[in-house]
């Protein structure tokens, strides 16, 4: 007979109780203190334990009986390391220069220093403000500035180079690039 079986058997005849008049009856279950927690014991089951049905109380539990789950996750270490590629044996050089260096900006006197009665009043990296002195006839800032753009045009005041005249007027009216003076102040482009 096989294991199944024996259990089987086993479990109809616990699940029988007798009566006083010796009648048997099955009530579906056992009644307390029909059997006691060693009473099965000396049943021998083979291949393994005893279903939790025939342990003793004590060692009954609810749950299927499976291995208990690891408490402790043995997870792969993060890699501490950069992977870096393997080094160049080879320096990369950028292409050699071959373009001839331009020369550094001119000078406001480098551009305007020709000028009748040039006197500078100030040089910024884009810009030349300087004095000027016409000869034979009145000019203008954008005849005196040449290539380069007039920016601004003033009378200067009298008996002085870069001061400006005020109020800053070029005859009848506000100076501008286009107004004619014998001498005067014209801002010009780099």
């Amino acid at each position: 007979m096989g294991r199944a079986a024996a259990v089987l058997a086993l479990l109809a005849f616990a699940a029988c109780t007798f009566d006083t008049a010796g009648v048997g009856s099955v009530d579906g279950g056992l009644s307390d203190g029909a059997l006691s927690d060693g009473a099965l014991s000396d049943v021998a089951l083979a291949d393994g334990p005893r279903p939790d049905s025939l342990q003793p109380d004590a060692a009954r539990d609810a749950t299927l009986d499976m291995p208990l789950p690891d408490s402790t996750v043995d997870a792969p270490k993060p890699d501490s390391t950069i992977d870096l590629p393997a080094p160049d044996s080879t320096v990369d050089l950028p292409p050699p220069d071959t373009s001839v260096d331009s020369p550094p900006p001119a000078t406001c006197a480098q551009l305007f220093g020709s000028v009748n009665g040039y006197v500078l009043c100030n040089e910024t990296a884009i810009s030349c403000r300087f004095h000027f002195t016409s000869v034979g006839s009145n000019k203008s800032c954008n005849l005196i500035c040449g290539t380069k753009t007039c920016l601004l045009m003033r009378d200067n005041a009298s008996g002085s180079n870069c001061a400006l005249e005020t109020p800053n007027t070029c005859g009848n009216g506000p100076c501008t690039c286009g107004s004619t003076l014998g001498d005067g102040i014209c801002t010009c482009s780099k």
